[in-house]
Formats: structure tokens, sequence, C-alpha cells
């Protein structure tokens, strides 16, 4: 695998691992200095790299250390994605919530690319993560959807 379209970041590595359609085996070979654990698979057609933070460690300068020695051993790498649990910040000057993309362009084009294909097809995503919620009953458990009392976005 000498090439990877995007990559997450985040603290469910499990569930993000739960997602891919095919698991490689692991980097033949990283960068000197990265201590990193990686999972390498396949999303579609998009080769996957998934990072895992180290435990108990959620900080900016954590994610930051992490995408920056991903890079070096990856640096085939076209996008990166921080996928998480946690909200938004939602304001009057910039309302950003979970799920929204900011830059680069090419994501952004991605997300009308489709929007479109909703338009015309729909979408599987709600089927998707329920097939992997029933048979994966572990995760079913620790990430389902939350009860919508308890599921609170908080000021900014």
């Amino acid at each position: 695998m000498a090439t990877k379209d995007f990559n997450l970041l985040g603290s469910k590595y499990g569930a993000a691992q739960a997602f891919l359609n095919e698991k490689h085996d692991g980097p033949k070979r990283i960068f000197p200095n990265d201590n990193k654990i990686y999972t390498l698979g396949k999303v579609g057609k998009h080769n996957v790299a998934i990072a895992v933070l180290p435990d108990g460690e959620y900080s900016v300068a954590a994610v930051a250390s992490v995408a920056k020695d991903m890079l070096y051993s990856f640096p085939n790498v076209r996008i990166g994605l921080m996928v998480g649990i946690d909200g938004g910040a939602p304001s009057q000057k910039h309302d950003i919530r979970l799920g929204d993309i900011v830059p680069p362009i090419l994501l952004r084009a991605a997300v009308s690319n489709i929007r479109a294909q909703y338009v015309v097809e729909g979408h599987n995503i709600n089927d998707t993560a329920n097939r992997v919620l029933e048979t994966k009953p572990r995760l079913w458990r620790k990430y389902k959807r939350p009860d919508p009392s308890n599921n609170r976005l908080y000021q900014p």
C-alpha cells in the first residue's frame, strides 16, 4: 500500500476499524521517530490509515503529534480527517457543529457530491451503521445512538 487517500484520528479506534471493508497488514516501514499505532485498510475504493491517540491523551497537542507523525510515515496521504464524538462550537459568528466539514476545498467538494447523490439515490448510512453494530455486539453496547434525552448541546 503505497498511497493512503485519507486517515482518521480519534479515540474511537475500534469503532473506526469496524467500518473497514478490508483490513491490511500493518505498515512495513514508518518514520524512525514515529511510535504511533496504525490500522490500515480500505473503505470503498479508498486506502485508509487509522491512528489512535495515546490512552488518556485527548489534547490538541496529542492530535497534532499523531497527525505530524502520520504525515512523515505516510507521505502520500491526500486527505486527513479528525473524527471524534465531541460536540461542536455553535455561535452567532461561526456555527460549527459536529459533522461539519471545514477546509480543504476538496472535502467540501466531496460533500457537495455526496449531497447531489443523496438527492438522486438517498443514502444507506443508517443501514451501514446498524449492520456493523449488529455484527459486532460489543460495539452496539458502547456506541449505539444515545437516547435523545441524554444528547445535549452545550453553549460554546
